[in-house]
């Protein structure tokens, strides 16, 4: 019995180091996409605040992608011509992004198909001074009728000085550059 376990555990100690290298390059690999993933996300949240047209179109899938608006229990999915700045840019008054700050991506690499992953993360829009105030007002006023999840959601938004949603993009791999394919927006 020993002489067939030892030629075994010789060949697995051989195999250990030959294959580390290996395992380097694929986890490098991966905290490279993950960094190129979560840079997308910021690079389109950039670019609406900005009006970037072209730093846009460089981080959506071409030559159409989908946004979804997420609101209530019904979301609205709108396909979306990434070669038309009036459908890629939010309506010129709309200054909603110029203040959005990007935190928590977590993004998720398929192991079967290495071109597509998808990201979570949490887009936040910080609250003024005042609005805070006025939050903390309408807690404490009993004449409103507030519902739980509401004066849940306003204590949350108080506490975190922020009105912040947690959003999600599926990505796939073109022209080697990671692109949103689809991205779940705030209404």
């Amino acid at each position: 019995m020993r002489s067939t376990l030892v030629p075994w555990i010789g060949c697995a100690l051989l195999f250990v180091p030959l294959s580390m290298p290996g395992l380097h390059v694929a986890c490098a690999q991966e905290r490279t996409a993950d960094k190129e993933i979560a840079g997308a996300i910021g690079q389109f949240f950039a670019s609406l605040s900005k009006r970037d047209v072209h730093r846009l179109q460089a981080v959506l899938y071409a030559p159409e992608f989908v946004g979804i608006e997420a609101g209530g229990q019904k979301a609205q999915a709108h396909v979306i011509q990434t070669d038309k700045p009036e459908e890629v840019l939010p309506p010129e008054a709309n200054d909603d992004w110029d203040h959005v700050i990007v935190s928590d991506v977590k993004v998720r690499r398929s192991a079967t198909h290495a071109s597509v992953a998808m990201a979570s993360f949490t887009v936040g829009l910080p609250l003024e001074a005042e609005v805070v105030a006025s939050y903390r007002e309408m807690l404490e006023d009993r004449s409103l009728q507030l519902r739980e999840a509401q004066r849940e959601a306003l204590r949350t938004m108080i506490d975190e000085g922020a009105a912040n949603a947690e959003m999600f993009a599926m990505f796939a791999r073109q022209d080697g550059t990671w692109r949103i394919v689809c991205i779940s927006l705030p209404k």
